[in-house]
């Protein structure tokens, strides 16, 4: 999709006048598409920035799943891609004590903003952008929150007294991804100096952020945050926000379902009556003996995120299997089975095996009318073949 283009000063101009209200809501109804309609919704509303109008509604419909109240919002095509979802800043306000004063330091169009602020007694608002300011501003204004002050300067020059800091430093450049958390803007040193204001400092950095190699100058927890089945975040947790003892945890929303890292060592053994698959939380987090012992589990390979027992794991952590085959894996074994079980739908999954599961399908020339879900996974001498059915879905 192209990227999306508008004059923000003027939208957010035409969007603030009550008398704009009804030309405005009879256009999002309308939502000409065509070259013709367009013209003609120009024609009826002479008044109205009628592309820029159409272009927001698209992001906004575009972004309805994400945020709560997206039809509400001013955004930008990079602002909506950057800002967490009304799940995720309901989570980070969370963490926040009833009457703090906070300071969003990257606040983008403001979503976790107007989270915080309906907790916090006061936050400051910072973005280095007056453009994107000017979102979060008219955004705020929309949610009838007063108890904001709005700052344009960088994250790194925040001086003022506050009880707790959040930052979601910005992470794309030239529309890639960036990881190393020195290449965010501003830098997650320049952030961590920022602890003599306050050491309560709420971080947002990567999913894939290589977080064992950082070094951290306070007591701090790493929360691997999910949200569904995705890793959205690594939340760096420091001063009152951090769990004593607790380097990691994995933190699934929207139930909020926790796993803490402990010293659990649990045992390796044989393939058991169930195969569970650990949450993307929980591998990044690094707690996968954690998971066993919480529900019960062994691991079949001490290297291999997979656990398996002889119940069904009852918990959002796992996804469970309930074992029907499982023999030493060989090309022509298992070519062998496909075809004595007629399969030709067959979900693969690898795990410390050798092949991509594309080019593995390759070689498999699949043609029946069954369907199965087979794990190849590395065991302690070569590698075994699983076929499974899913009885507990994450």
């Amino acid at each position: 999709m192209p990227p999306f283009f508008m004059n923000i000063s003027a939208l957010i101009a035409y969007l603030s006048d009550p008398a704009n209200a009804a030309d405005c809501a009879q256009l999002r109804a309308e939502k000409p598409t065509s070259i013709n309609q367009i013209q003609q919704a120009i024609a009826a509303y002479p008044q109205a920035p009628v592309r820029d109008l159409l272009t927001l509604f698209r992001l906004q419909d575009a972004n309805n799943h994400k945020f709560s109240h997206a039809h509400h919002l001013m955004l930008s095509d990079k602002a909506a891609q950057q800002a967490s979802s009304s799940c995720l800043a309901a989570y980070h306000a969370s963490k926040m004590q009833p009457g703090w004063h906070v300071a969003d330091l990257c606040c983008g169009v403001g979503v976790d903003l107007q989270a915080f602020a309906t907790r916090a007694s006061h936050v400051f608002a910072l973005d280095a952008s007056d453009e994107v300011l000017a979102m979060a501003r008219f955004n705020a204004t929309v949610a009838n929150h007063t108890n904001i002050s709005f700052l344009c300067q960088r994250a790194e020059t925040f001086s003022q007294p506050v009880d707790a800091l959040y930052a979601d430093p910005d992470r794309r450049k030239s529309g890639k991804r960036l990881i190393h958390p020195e290449t965010y803007s501003p830098p997650l040193s320049a952030l961590l100096s920022l602890q003599a204001i306050t050491s309560n400092l709420l971080i947002k950095c990567a999913p894939a952020v290589d977080y064992p190699s950082i070094q951290v100058p306070l007591p701090h927890t790493w929360e691997c945050v999910a949200e569904g089945n995705t890793v959205k975040e690594m939340l760096l947790c420091t001063g009152q926000f951090a769990t004593p003892d607790v380097p990691r945890r994995a933190v699934v929303l929207p139930s909020g379902i926790t796993l803490d890292a402990s010293h659990a060592a649990i045992e390796t053994s044989t393939l058991k009556t169930y195969l569970h698959t650990p949450h993307g939380a929980v591998v990044r987090a690094g707690l996968v003996q954690e998971c066993g012992e919480k529900i019960g589990a062994t691991m079949l390979h001490p290297k291999i995120a997979l656990l398996t027992s002889d119940q069904p794991g009852d918990s959002e952590l796992v996804e469970s299997y309930k074992v029907s085959d499982e023999f030493p894996y060989s090309l022509k074994t298992l070519k062998g089975w496909i075809k004595a079980h007629n399969i030709g739908n067959l979900v693969i999954k690898t795990r410390g095996f050798p092949d991509t599961v594309e080019s593995f399908r390759k070689k498999l020339r699949l043609s029946g009318n069954a369907s199965a879900t087979l794990f190849l996974i590395r065991a302690e001498h070569g590698f075994i073949a699983v076929v499974a059915n899913l009885v507990h879905p994450k």
